[in-house]
């Protein structure tokens, strides 16, 4: 049988068997259009299905073939059959057919129920491919699969289970090309290759962990939308990883899972072994390979079933880079082949134990940095090492510095008493020896980033911190303090907090005639701002406070300290910064005015208005401002921050850094916005992403997230929809990642999501987010937050647009309340929000 006839043999068959059996023969006629022989190969097949309880596997015996032998098909035009009937499925009704295969049929579809328009691809799935239990099933796979949020993941808006008893999928309708399209027709270099290759694999990440295994990753099932983008479509038939779920549950919703895509079959699909991470990663091997390639890496075609599954479970692959087709000059090739062999290997577990492991072996491959692929020896190590990272030497010269610098410190504190003296030297002794010995075991040639140099660091330290210093509890304390510092310093928030309270825990079992307790206040101080990064505001002011009393209850000692001198003025001061930033967001406005004077006249009688903690109180305050609705002063304060932050980097001042000089202008950007000049505020927002970008590259920052999500809502109201929509989408899952689901700045996020689709016309799906940003802020910050002024006016807002005016009456009161309460009548958002309820009043 030819392949043309074949694959309409198919078409037909899976049609057919979408239909009630006693239509199915009359359906039959129907498609052959008066192709007697045809239609005699089709009611034959049709007979031996129904009459066979392993269908899938008799229908490989009898054709002699598989579906992936079957050219590809390309994600398709949209087509209007004449013979086309609308169907409903849920509240969705068929529009026209996109495409047919073995799976089921695409169709293109729209909301048919008039609650708001939506655009949508249909799958109705072959009713002959899921399993016994399917309907149990699928109705868990329906939630959790709807669950997935992600920018590189097609939607899944809704499934079910229609009149007709057919499963079937409602999700993103995708507008764009295939991958395997895309690579014929755009034929990328190796960069813009890696680049969409590594959105492929973050969808693929983010659904691990997740708990959920794609299991049918192929070009054909990856599109690039209209902007760019990759959307990774089809994981209705995803396997769910749950102890719920029995080993045989978990491979056996399709009866053959090899049917789906042998091509992209791993040698445990072939075998019906389990099937885990290691699956996916071995089809992203394949894809990758055929991106760079441009061919797959085993001919399958014109192979029975049984000479393709040997292939697979003994051939191995080509190097990639034998068979490239693009240009690898930028990259080591053998790095390359290193980590594609990873991915194909027959042994599930050796390849990468998860997608995250690939994507940072991608990452060093671009910048020349040894690969986890390759064997670890200190020879490659090194070549990698001289080749890219020679500022690494600076890395290690500055920990020497560090090592003698310990000495010198404890030098300089040596009081007139001779035995203290010799004390302080023998502890600089010991803090010495512990950092040579680390020293000398640390490899710094396995990373060019000198945050993960000093993370290793640390870490090496603090294993000898231990026994090194069981009888020094005080110096010990201190160790913990710094290094816990650190680790702040370098976001690893968790260890920073465990480590900042075992040295509060044996600086309060100090006795009292003990200097090293007075470091107490340091401790506070530390955790004071780590709890504000952590959006712990109620226990950032509780630090506050704890700092405040312990510094007022022992001033006189900690005035006269000599071997830890402290700053205590300066300690006082910070104490009452936290403070007043945490009453600002708490929207305490006269506590954190009165504190802030307090706070520029102390600076003031320390003659220390040029230092960075000068600088900071005077942002926060700008901020201050800004929640006060006191727009043009919050400007002038920015302005004079950005001024005295560029001078301080420019002249090398000691904490004037670019992060802080980016913060100013972003604060900058958001104060113009909201007075709407625009212009400007998009200038001053791109400055400080462009900043950020250069500080963090790719890397995800909660930093870097703001002043996306920032820049995206100001050009999203000059009508910059595509742009804006993909800088705040990004932005909230970074934050959402990073910072978890409850965080102050994700819950931003979720309403900066309803605006993206309120702007773009989406009414309904704006309402959703607006409505989910609500209850998520009206949880962690209780019912009479100033911030549910903005909520409750957005949804007052979408009910109003929507025509609902009994419901936006009873937001845009709530809103007026709230407002009432925190704000006078300058402030813009009180101002709209009173002139849209006048207006339906």
């Amino acid at each position: 049988m030819e392949k043309s006839e074949f694959e309409k043999l198919e078409k037909i068959i899976d049609d057919v068997l979408l239909c009630p059996k006693e239509e199915q023969k009359d359906r039959i006629k129907e498609l052959c259009g008066g192709d007697s022989e045809l239609q005699k190969q089709a009611e034959e097949l049709l007979e031996s299905i129904h009459d066979s309880e392993t269908f899938l596997d008799d229908q490989k015996k009898n054709l002699k073939s598989f579906l992936d032998d079957i050219p590809d098909t390309e994600a398709p035009p949209e087509t209007e059959e004449s013979d086309f009937t609308p169907e409903t499925y849920g509240f969705y009704t068929t529009t026209g057919k996109i495409d047919q295969g073995g799976m089921g049929i695409v169709y293109k579809g729209k909301r048919s129920d008039g609650e708001f328009e939506r655009e949508v691809a249909i799958k109705v799935l072959n009713r002959r491919l899921v399993s016994e239990n399917w309907e149990k099933r699928f109705k868990q796979e329906k939630v959790i699969l709807a669950s997935l949020e992600h920018p590189n993941i097609a939607k899944l808006y809704d499934a079910g289970i229609s009149e007709r008893n057919r499963p079937y999928l409602v999700m993103e309708y995708v507008r764009g090309m295939s991958l395997k399209e895309y690579i014929q027709k755009e034929e990328p270099e190796l960069k813009e290759c890696l680049a969409k290759f590594k959105e492929i694999c973050e969808a693929i990440e983010y659904a691990h962990r997740n708990l959920i295994v794609h299991r049918d990753i192929k070009p054909q099932n990856v599109l690039i939308n209209e902007q760019g983008r990759v959307k990774v479509l089809d994981f209705g038939i995803a396997k769910i990883i749950s102890e719920e779920l029995s080993e045989e549950e978990v491979i056996q919703t399709m009866e053959s899972g090899r049917l789906l895509s042998l091509s992209y079959a791993a040698p445990e699909q072939i075998n019906m072994g389990k099937i885990t991470v290691a699956t996916d990663v071995y089809a992203l091997g394949l894809v990758l390979y055929e991106m760079i390639a441009r061919e797959k890496p085993f001919d399958l075609s014109g192979k029975t079933l049984q000479q393709a599954e040997k292939i697979i479970l003994n051939r191995e692959t080509e190097n990639i880079s034998a068979k490239a087709k693009v240009k690898l000059k930028t990259i080591d090739a053998k790095d390359l082949d290193a980590i594609v062999s990873k991915c194909l290997r027959k042994e599930p577990e050796y390849r990468y134990s998860s997608v995250r492991e690939l994507l940072n072996d991608l990452e060093s491959l671009q910048k020349k940095k040894p690969v986890a692929a390759r064997k670890n020896t200190r020879r490659y190590k090194t070549e990698k090492f001289l080749k890219r990272n020679k500022y690494q030497l600076s890395v290690a010269a500055t920990f020497l510095v560090a090592i003698v610098t310990f000495g010198i410190i404890y030098s300089v504190n040596i009081t007139k008493e001779k035995n203290r003296a010799l004390e302080a030297l023998s502890r600089a002794k010991m803090v010495s020896d512990v950092m040579v010995n680390v020293f000398e075991e640390v490899d710094y040639t396995t990373t060019e980033d000198p945050r993960l140099a000093t993370s290793r660091f640390l870490d090496e330290s603090l294993a000898m911190v231990e026994y090194k210093f069981g009888d020094v509890p005080g110096e010990k304390a201190r160790l913990l303090l710094n290094f816990g510092s650190i680790k702040f310093n370098l976001g690893e928030l968790q260890t920073a907090d465990s480590l900042l309270n075992e040295s509060a825990s044996i600086l309060r079992s100090l006795e009292e005639d003990n200097e090293y307790r007075y470091w107490l206040a340091d401790v506070y101080n530390k955790k004071a701002d780590l709890a504000r990064a952590m959006g712990q505001d109620r226990i950032a002011l509780n630090y506050a406070d704890s700092l405040q009393q312990f510094l007022e209850n022992n001033e006189e000692e900690i005035r006269n300290l000599e071997i830890v001198p402290l700053d205590w003025q300066a300690y006082l001061l910070t104490s009452k910064s936290y403070k007043a930033e945490v009453f600002t967001y708490l929207g305490e406005y006269e506590k954190a005015d009165s504190l802030y004077n307090e706070i520029f006249d102390g600076y003031a009688a320390r003659k220390d208005t040029m230092s960075d903690a000068y600088w900071v109180s005077r942002h926060d305050h700008g901020w201050l401002l800004y929640d006060k609705g006191e727009y043009e002063k919050a400007i002038s304060t920015f302005e004079e921050v950005i001024e005295a932050r560029t001078e301080g980097y420019e002249n090398g001042r000691r904490h004037y850094t670019p992060t802080k000089v980016a913060g100013a202008h972003a604060s900058m950007a958001w104060a113009l916005h909201m007075q709407g000049e625009s212009d400007k505020a998009e200038e001053h927002s791109r400055y400080s992403l462009d900043l950020y970008n250069d500080i963090f590259g790719s890397k995800r920052s909660i930093d870097r997230a703001k002043a996306m999500n920032d820049l995206g809502i100001i050009i999203q109201k000059q009508g910059k929809y595509e742009e804006a929509r993909e800088l705040i989408e990004k932005a909230y899952y970074m934050r959402k990642d990073l910072l978890g689901d409850t965080h102050p700045l994700t819950l931003t996020s979720e309403g900066n999501m309803g605006l993206v689709y309120f702007y773009d016309d989406q009414k309904e799906k704006a309402l959703e987010w607006f409505i989910k940003a609500h209850q998520s802020n009206v949880k962690v910050k209780g019912e009479t937050h100033p911030d549910h002024l903005r909520e409750l006016s957005n949804i007052g807002a979408v009910y109003m647009q929507l025509g609902k005016n009994e419901q936006a009456t009873k937001y845009f009161e709530k809103a007026l309340s709230i407002g009432e309460q925190f704000y006078d009548t300058t402030n813009v958002i009180y101002r709209r929000t009173l002139s849209a309820y006048n207006s339906i009043k």
